[in-house]
């Protein structure tokens, strides 16, 4: 398996300053590549050890670096897995915007589940790839019991998001009772689809499924 840089980065801007400083988009990319060698070195050690077992002087001595130079890209070795995607540590936060955003583009007549499950089908395939560097990451976290509950743990810091989703179909408040009750039944929800779709192989064609069966569970389950 191959990745770019830009499938880490994401594209580039073609746009050129005038007091751009020659050799700086230079060192960029060569620190971008550097990142990218670090993350996918440290993904294999990870798959084939353990996570547990994987030391940073393992991981450098892996690239053909220092530990210093690893702790200029990297804080932790944990960092590789929750932010170690791209430079801009706000990207998590990029993706819960697109799925909101979308959330609340879809057409008033549908339900709240029918819309949800709709951005679902469309953007969880695109946002965990199933060649990309995030599944991997998943995959991995999923593996170990304390990766696992940090990462939950901050995947529901993503539910007042979906408050506001929810509060903007329903024309009230996100801290009302209701948007706040629908998003920690989701939320818990989505998590369990992820949770479920990496277990049974994070094959693409799984995802809409997963979604139906979990969201029909809710909605049924309601009586």
């Amino acid at each position: 398996m191959s990745t770019s840089v830009t499938d880490v980065t994401g594209a580039v801007s073609g746009r050129i300053t005038l007091c751009a400083v020659p050799g700086v988009r230079l060192r960029e990319r060569q620190r971008s590549e550097t990142r990218l060698s670090i993350l996918e070195a440290a993904l294999r050690l990870f798959e084939a050890k353990g996570y547990e077992h994987t030391t940073v002087e393992d991981i450098a001595n892996a690239v053909g670096i220092s530990s210093r130079t690893f702790f200029r890209y990297f804080e932790s070795k944990t960092a590789l897995l929750f932010d170690g995607q791209n430079d801009d540590k706000h990207d998590k936060h990029d993706h819960s915007d697109l799925v909101i955003d979308a959330l609340i583009a879809r057409p008033a007549t549908e339900t709240i589940t029918e819309a949800l499950a709709a951005v679902l089908r469309e953007q969880l395939g695109t946002m965990f790839d199933e060649h990309g560097l995030k599944l991997r990451q998943l995959g991995i976290i999923l593996a170990d019991p304390a990766l696992r509950l940090l990462a939950q743990d901050g995947f529901h810091e993503h539910r007042p998001d979906l408050e506001r989703g929810f509060a903007a179909r329903l024309g009230v408040q996100p801290d009302d009772l209701v948007p706040r009750v629908l998003a920690a039944a989701f939320t818990e929800a989505i998590w369990i689809i992820l949770e479920r779709w990496v277990a049974s192989g994070a094959e693409g064609s799984q995802l809409p499924g997963l979604i139906d069966e979990a969201f029909a569970a809710i909605t049924n389950g309601l009586g």
